[in-house]
């Protein structure tokens, strides 16, 4: 009688395809797994970091451009004028001084208003200090700036006869103790 020779499944060749097809399944996953990771640490940094944000509301500003253009055009025609500077203030910090002018040259008594202060660098960080009502001639408002470098100061504000005049204007600030460089850029 003929006995018929067992196979063994288990033999050395399948063995070293088996494991070289988990290696390199696990290579291809690896891989992708990593792709993966990686886009999701690409978009939490672009999600996350401050300095990405070219305008701030830049969407809410382009559907309400029409509005936008009709209050610069109606503050251009009041013939105010916004002169901002800084000035020093205490411990590393200055301060934002406006001195608002009607078309005579009067100073321009504030009933309400607001100025919105953005760093260039991180546009995403707005600051808004509310102007004191009655302010007039020279209105300084204190700690605005704590690093120096570009600046964007947007003001509105409202007189007592309800005259809204808006301005916004670029500063480059350099603070008391630095050098003009901004930190972080050394």
């Amino acid at each position: 009688a003929m006995t018929m020779p067992t196979t063994n499944s288990a033999t050395p060749q399948h063995d070293a395809n088996r494991r070289a097809a988990i290696r390199w399944g696990a290579f291809v996953v690896g891989l992708l797994s990593l792709q993966v990771a990686g886009g999701a640490f690409a978009i939490f940094l672009a999600t996350s970091d401050e300095s990405v944000a070219v305008v701030p509301k830049y969407h809410q500003q382009a559907l309400d451009w029409d509005q936008q253009v009709a209050l610069r055009n109606a503050s251009a025609k009041l013939g105010w004028d916004a002169a901002m500077s800084q000035f020093d203030g205490e411990s590393g910090v200055a301060g934002l001084r406006i001195r608002l002018r009607d078309r005579d040259g009067a100073a321009v008594e504030i009933a309400s208003g607001e100025i919105e202060i953005f760093r260039h660098a991180r546009a995403g960080t707005v600051r808004r200090v509310a102007i004191p009502a009655g302010a007039a001639d020279s209105i300084d408002l204190g700690r605005c700036f704590d690093v120096s470098g570009l600046w964007q100061v947007a003001v509105d504000v409202t007189d007592a006869d309800g005259n809204r005049f808006v301005d916004s204007q670029e500063m480059y600030v350099v603070l008391p103790a630095d050098d003009g460089v901004p930190k972080g850029t050394r």
